[in-house]
Order: C-alpha cells, then structure tokens, then sequence
C-alpha cells in the first residue's frame, strides 16, 4: 500500500496519507486507516477506514468498523503514551 491514496470524492480527485494499514488473518483481508488532513467541528482529525485490494478502497461493513475502530483507539493510546 501507498503512503498516499488519491480517488475521486463527488467528482473530485482528493488525496488522502495512509495513516497505517492492517491485515486480518481469519478473513485474509487487508485494511487501511486514511486522512484527508482535515480536522471536524469537534477539532479532530478526519480518518477513514475502509478495505483495500488490487489498489481500490471497498466499503467495509459493520462489523469490520466496529474492529477497526478498536485497532485505531489502541493506536492512539500507545502514540499518546509515546508523549
């Protein structure tokens, strides 16, 4: 996976920074967590997940989400713990 992503959003050709990607053994599917380096009215940063292969980003489902999320929230505790 790239370090950067760029598709098109609504038209637009957007480009995104590949925060980190992740594999899951027990579906042999790959993951990438992304940003568009734009922050939310809650001051946060925007990320996105979804799921990559042959180089596309495929919505991912629920369930997916809901994993992913818990990877992403232990990432930030150990990159604030690094502070």
């Amino acid at each position: 996976m790239k370090d950067k992503i760029i598709t098109t959003v609504n038209g637009i050709e957007t480009e995104f920074d590949v925060l980190f990607t992740t594999h899951d053994e027990k579906n042999n599917k790959d993951y990438v967590v992304y940003t568009d380096n734009k922050v939310n009215e809650k001051g946060e940063a925007n990320v996105y997940l979804g799921r990559y292969d042959d180089n596309s980003i495929l919505p991912i489902t629920s369930e997916e989400k809901e994993k992913l999320e818990k990877i992403v929230s232990i990432v930030q505790k150990e990159i604030c713990n690094e502070d």
